[in-house]
């Protein structure tokens, strides 16, 4: 992993994928493990 210069929370992995971590607060994991992508 290679730190980007947008940031310490910007990764680039790999395989080229740029992310952003972000610190979850109260039930955003839930949340954000309730969608489906599938669904448009």
């Amino acid at each position: 992993m290679t730190v980007l210069p947008k940031g310490r929370n910007w990764l680039l992995l790999p395989d080229g994928l740029e992310v952003e971590l972000d610190q979850a607060r109260g039930d955003s994991v839930a949340r954000a493990l309730s969608i489906d992508a599938r669904n448009g």
